[in-house]
């Protein structure tokens, strides 16, 4: 029974290549959006990619081909909207910008596959994610982003590569998709919707 949990283990790739956890930092640039979807005809107000930061750690349980990965990260998620101001006769006469930005510690838990290409490693991340509101900032939306979702469930994707540099010191590169499993906030005449990629880089200690 036990030989045949091993070549189990061994054909599904949950084999340990080390002991114990490999300790991971990395941080990087988040380019954010939100959806409004209005229940009456829109403002026409302009929506625009927001960039903010992403930082964090993680731990991972190497395995030969599917690995555990524990991740606890901060990002910001947001959007910038521009708004046309008209006269009286209708023509525009100034444009404002506005940035809403919404802070999130993240929790996830994913599923690692790995490919070698000779010292490098291509791999992939996914797996479910939950982000807990830690603050925002808004110039004019202070009743939408006040009442955003304190708890947001939602799902990772990544793409990343990594390889060694000094000794057991690894370094790696990512780019990542954050999707929500629900709206950020939610009425009968408004309903935001969060979207998010990210871009970062770090260290395996």
């Amino acid at each position: 029974m036990k030989k045949c949990l091993i070549v189990l283990l061994i054909f599904t790739g949950f084999v340990p290549v080390k002991s114990g956890p490999v300790l991971g930092i990395k941080g990087g640039i988040a380019a954010a959006t939100q959806d409004f979807e209005y229940a009456n005809p829109e403002p026409g107000w302009k929506t625009e990619i927001s960039a903010g930061l992403t930082a964090g750690i993680e731990l991972e349980w190497p395995m030969r081909h599917v690995s555990p990965v524990i991740e606890i990260y901060y990002s910001q998620k947001g959007v910038r909207e521009k708004a046309d101001l008209f006269s009286a006769n209708g023509t525009i006469v100034d444009t404002r910008t506005y940035k809403h930005q919404v802070s999130y510690i993240s929790f996830a838990l994913l599923a690692k596959w790995s490919l070698p290409a000779g010292k490098a490693r291509f791999y992939m991340k996914t797996g479910p994610r939950l982000d807990l509101k830690m603050g925002y900032k808004t110039q004019i939306l202070d009743q939408i982003y006040e009442d955003f979702r304190y708890v947001q469930p939602g799902l990772d994707f990544g793409l990343g590569i990594e390889g060694p540099v000094l000794n057991d010191t690894i370094l790696f590169l990512e780019i990542r998709y954050s999707h929500d499993l629900m709206a950020a906030y939610h009425t009968e005449y408004i309903t935001v919707k969060n979207r998010s990629m990210s871009l970062s880089c770090g260290v395996k200690l």
